[in-house]
């Protein structure tokens, strides 16, 4: 099947010049060429007999048996079903008034739409695991950047407590932690100072 438009080529003006021949120009309409322009599979019917598709023979000739059905598909759409496959199926008329009626039938896989619908959920359930998981580990990395710093804070603060001033406070953590860390060491040299003020005499 091609598709093709005739011109005439005039040596001169169309009006007054000589008709030198015409101009044919081209393409083939093969299977190629339907796959490359649909999104569904494509049928193109002279009469009863089918002339270029991009089913499969297998497909095709469940397709010639059902030409019944594609009668029915003028009028409106059509559910198809055949080699396990179920089709959404229309039929477009396109040459009015010609002694062989050419029809283009588009079938839609009903299959196939659900196949892309489940690797699109199966991709987002895994982009949402994966966050998760990161999510997590970045709650449980951060989580223990804070509370480390705090328990070294209150374990220090426990020992000095019992007297132990060789415990160390934690030199890292959040503005906050730093700050009490330094007010705790400040509060313990004034408390060894008194401590050796009221020894002293």
């Amino acid at each position: 099947m091609f598709e093709f438009s005739v011109r005439p080529l005039y040596f001169g003006d169309e009006t007054q010049g000589t008709l030198l021949g015409y101009v044919v120009s081209g393409y083939a309409i093969d299977r190629n060429f339907v796959s490359q322009a649909a999104a569904a599979d494509v049928t193109f019917t002279a009469g009863d007999r089918m002339v270029v598709s991009t089913l499969d023979a297998k497909r095709q000739g469940d397709l010639e048996l059902r030409s019944d059905m594609l009668a029915a598909t003028r009028s409106r759409p059509v559910e198809l079903s055949f080699r396990g496959e179920r089709y959404l199926t229309t039929a477009t008329d396109l040459s009015e008034g010609a002694v062989v009626p050419l029809r283009l039938v588009v079938l839609k896989s009903f299959d196939q739409a659900n196949r892309a619908t489940r690797e699109t959920n199966r991709l987002v359930g895994l982009v949402g695991v994966l966050a998760l998981l990161a999510g997590g580990a970045m709650m449980l990395a951060l989580s223990d950047f804070v509370t480390r710093p705090l328990e070294t804070l209150a374990a220090g603060v426990r020992a000095f407590g019992f007297g132990d001033s060789s415990h160390r406070l934690p030199s890292r953590g959040t503005r906050e932690v730093i700050q009490v860390v330094e007010h705790e060491r400040l509060a313990a040299v004034q408390q060894l100072r008194e401590c050796k003020g009221e020894k002293a005499p």
